[in-house]
């Protein structure tokens, strides 16, 4: 993923202060100056049915990518779930995807508003679409045990909407080097399920041309300034 190939929106990863990360209103504080990024549905000539607004911000602090995201949802579709399970196949979940520039491998981590985490990594481009889709769990190959991010989820008090605010150490998604990369292929995304219909509402700060997560080719890039 060289320089030449580059493309989709560019976006600056700045410094944020210190704040209280168990507060939405001290972590919304802190990214006030971010450049807001809003999940969308580039893919259609307008909205589903059913499409509610999101909106992300990034920042960085003592060498870690934090992101924060505002999510409106009208119905808060949360089962049960566990530290790496598919959660997002039968609940909302938000997504976030980085692929350091110069690197083949990336990461793709999941928080639900249960806060549960999942955790992949794909050795190219393309891999997740060449996952077997038969018995067993295709995503297994793939799955980091080890804990690789950290997260926080607030519901919002009229049961309306949630948010995440997840801390990325930029060390746990680098391979074979320990100087930081001079940009970051990076997507936000999201699941949004409804009570009761078969299909959730999937949504995306990357201006994608076809409704699908994995074309790195058209997620955007953020550069980290210190």
């Amino acid at each position: 993923m060289g320089e030449s190939n580059l493309a989709g929106r560019k976006v600056i990863c700045g410094p944020l202060a210190p704040f209280e990360e168990g507060s939405l209103d001290a972590a919304r504080g802190a990214f006030s100056s971010c450049e807001p990024l809003y999940l969308g549905q580039s893919w259609r000539d307008s909205p589903e049915d059913g499409f509610r607004p999101g909106v992300a911000r990034v920042g960085s602090q003592g060498g870690s990518i934090l992101f924060l995201a505002d999510l409106d949802d009208a119905d808060i579709v949360a089962p049960r779930a566990e530290f790496n399970d598919a959660a997002f196949k039968a609940g909302d979940a938000f997504e976030i995807f980085l692929a350091p520039e110069g690197q083949q491998s990336y990461c793709e981590f999941h928080v639900t508003p249960g806060n549960a985490r999942l955790q992949l990594r794909f050795p190219r481009p393309g891999a997740a679409r060449e996952a077997p889709k038969s018995a067993g769990d295709p995503l297994a190959p793939f799955k980091i045990r080890e804990p690789l991010f950290s997260s926080r989820v607030f519901l919002w008090g009229k049961g309306d909407g949630w948010s995440v605010l997840a801390r990325v150490p930029l060390a746990s998604i680098l391979e074979g080097r320990r100087d930081p990369p001079p940009a970051i292929r990076f997507s936000l995304c999201r699941y949004d399920w409804t009570s009761g219909k078969g299909d959730p509402v999937l949504s995306s700060a990357s201006e994608h041309r076809a409704c699908d997560f994995h074309r790195v080719e058209e997620w955007m890039t953020m550069r980290i300034e210190a």
